[in-house]
């Protein structure tokens, strides 16, 4: 993505987490990304047009955050993944404060794009956790008589659901030490599921 429409999509977030979707003018997004306002409309037609842009591309870096090296074994790529996704959370986490507010719901092409989006998201994702699965059964590290897919399953929402927790203590205001849950979910997802 250009840096200056890249730049523009993130300062967009946090003022829509911050201020409101309706409560922020283009002329806010100009200021906060550093562009005169006629520089934004060369990138989007709309303030609509740079929210749907924000979410294809937070859409886009969910998918980014679950793509490993085929060289790393189980492990490493487990581990990996759970970095890179507590790291994407901390690095938009303004996008997180929109989502809790309800913010990306400006209208019913939204919704639809956000429902198709999250389907294919949900597809890249799961698809990315069966080759690992798969990768740690031919390790010896699973059990060959489980179901790839459904410990896919588990694994994706396991991995979702401690990202909220991280995302609720910011929002909310309650300390979970990250380094240390990180560390838990990656002993859960690795050390939990090897065979004895």
């Amino acid at each position: 993505m250009e840096e200056t429409k890249g730049r523009i999509i993130k300062s967009a977030i946090k003022l829509f987490a911050n201020k409101g979707f309706h409560e922020t003018k283009v002329e806010d997004i100009a200021v906060e990304s550093g562009v005169a306002k006629g520089t934004i409309y060369l990138y989007f037609k709309s303030k609509e047009e740079i929210m749907e842009s924000s979410l294809d591309f937070i859409f886009s870096e969910t998918i980014n955050s679950y793509n490993v090296p085929d060289n790393l074994d189980f492990y490493e790529s487990i581990k990996m993944i759970v970095e890179n996704n507590f790291r994407f959370i901390s690095e938009n986490m303004d996008f997180y404060k929109m989502l809790f507010k309800g913010i990306y719901n400006v209208n019913i092409e939204n919704r639809v794009k956000r429902k198709e989006c999250k389907h294919k998201i949900f597809s890249s994702v799961l698809s990315s956790i069966e080759k690992i699965i798969s990768k740690g059964i031919n390790e010896g590290k699973i059990k060959r008589d489980v179901s790839v897919k459904d410990l896919s399953l588990i694994f994706v929402n396991t991995i979702v659901s401690s990202l909220m927790v991280i995302v609720n203590s910011k929002v909310r205001g309650f300390e979970v030490n990250e380094d240390e849950y990180k560390k838990s979910v990656v002993m859960f997802l690795t050390g939990g599921i090897y065979e004895r």
